[in-house]
């Protein structure tokens, strides 16, 4: 559907799998060894997924305004929940009747809606169906800091995107030539993940595999699968 060639192949994965018993971690879903290739595709078909697709700008873009569509919308627009009590989206979480029936049919619902309140949600919706998108400013990759035993740390996302936002805003000039001037509500920032499904580490030397004679049990790390891995 996306057009991404892709050189996993999961039949014969799943053909090349089986469940047995680990000492001292019970049962396990192992490979046969020689598919250790062809599980570093999996993952590598899944990162490149996420950068060319689920974690591209545009869809990042869409998915920041139609969060927005949402919180716009939130006030004036109400489900009912338990014991026909009007529920707020943002308070389904607590009511599970109001929660159960929230899914795309919201949007729909945001977009054909006559409600007053409704307006500022109703005009951001039809700029993503006209794809005037919020302006893209920029990207940047941010450096891997490592703790003492130089394992990677992970970013705390709210905390450096609220740093990366206020930066931005002490470095635009004091004057503008439109006499405009950029708020942190005018800024959107999103730090963006992107692994092998397993942060900083290696999903397939976590592994379990059989060995060629399909009794013994042992992992495969990547310095024994190559030396680029």
């Amino acid at each position: 559907m996306l057009g991404i060639q892709k050189t996993f192949d999961a039949d014969r994965l799943m053909k090349c799998s089986h469940v047995h018993e680990i000492p001292n971690a019970g049962p396990h879903v192992v490979y046969d060894s020689k598919e250790v290739w062809n599980i570093y595709e999996l993952f590598h078909t899944r990162y490149s997924l996420h950068k060319r697709a689920y974690q591209h700008r545009v869809s990042n873009c869409i998915e920041l305004m139609l969060t927005e569509v949402l919180i716009m919308a939130n006030e004036h627009f109400k489900v009912t929940g338990m014991d026909g009590k009007l529920c707020r989206m943002s308070d389904a979480i607590d009511d599970m009747v109001a929660y159960a029936k929230l899914s795309d049919w919201v949007i729909m619902a945001i977009q054909n809606s006559a409600e007053p309140g409704l307006a500022p949600a109703r005009e951001l919706l039809q700029r993503v169906r006209r794809r005037d998108m919020f302006k893209f400013v920029g990207e940047t990759v941010l450096p891997t800091k490592h703790d003492a035993a130089g394992n990677g740390i992970r970013v705390k996302k709210r905390a450096k995107e609220a740093e990366i936002r206020s930066k931005l805003l002490e470095m635009q000039p004091t004057t503008h030539a439109d006499g405009g001037v950029v708020t942190g509500e005018d800024l959107m920032v999103s730090i963006v993940e992107i692994s092998y499904g397993k942060g900083y580490s290696n999903p397939v030397d976590h592994a379990h595999f059989l060995t060629k004679d399909g009794v013994e049990f042992g992992q495969i790390t990547s310095e024994k699968v190559g030396g680029f891995m």
